[in-house]
């Protein structure tokens, strides 16, 4: 559940750019800050932004790839994900368990516990990513898909990755899950990159800049 005292406010600025794939124009939201974005305006491209000063720069971001391309993005980042998770279960650097809820275990019932004896081949963790839209993202869509199949995932050394064990730290916390993942998304990125998509390949948005001319008139820089 995200945090509402975490988010952050933002300004967002609607322009045409070019997709970074098939480079056919396409409508942008570009999101950025300006440190006076209480009630988050929208400006298209070429407006008077009166609250902001002149001639000033500020960095944002923005989708890569047009509604298209992100599709064919998602398909092909679920799927490479997927793919390396697999080869992580054949060569022995991570294992894909089924849960299990024992009935005289009322504290596993939230989120099950690993089943030793239920382990997935790696061509069934393979097809976790066929045809699906990684909406998600990184991960984050990966513990979606084990969650929707009731599976867990656990390194050799017996580190659970998913479900985390109550009280134990974030993923990114432990420094076990965190050097998988690090080499778990170098590998994802290097089959996106074969791919053809641009680098960073796992990576669908992008940095632009946006910036006031001398009217106070908001553009964004290409």
């Amino acid at each position: 559940m995200c945090d509402a005292a975490a988010v952050r406010l933002h300004r967002t600025v609607l322009a045409d750019l070019e997709c970074a794939a098939c480079r056919a124009p396409y409508g942008a939201d570009v999101q950025f800050e300006t440190g006076r974005d209480a009630e988050s305006p929208v400006h298209a491209e070429g407006d008077e932004a009166i609250d902001l000063p002149p001639s000033t720069r500020f960095e944002g971001r923005t989708d890569r790839y047009c509604i298209r391309c992100v599709e064919r993005w998602s398909e092909d980042e679920a799927s490479a994900r997927f793919e390396q998770l697999a080869d992580d279960v054949r060569h022995g650097a991570a294992r894909v368990l089924r849960l299990t809820w024992p009935d005289d275990d009322h504290s596993a019932r939230d989120c099950g516990v690993p089943d030793e004896t239920r382990p997935l081949a790696a061509d069934e963790v393979r097809e976790l990513g066929r045809g699906r839209r990684n909406l998600a993202r990184g991960l984050g869509h990966v513990v979606t898909q084990l969650i929707r199949g009731e599976l867990a995932l656990v390194l050799p050394d017996g580190t659970i990755v998913h479900p985390r064990p109550k009280d134990a730290p974030r993923i990114h916390d432990d420094p076990t899950i965190a050097a998988w993942v690090v080499a778990h998304d170098d590998a994802v990125r290097a089959r996106l990159d074969t791919r053809g998509w641009a680098a960073p390949s796992d990576d669908a948005t992008c940095a632009v800049v946006v910036s006031t001319d001398a009217d106070r008139c908001v553009r964004v820089e290409r």
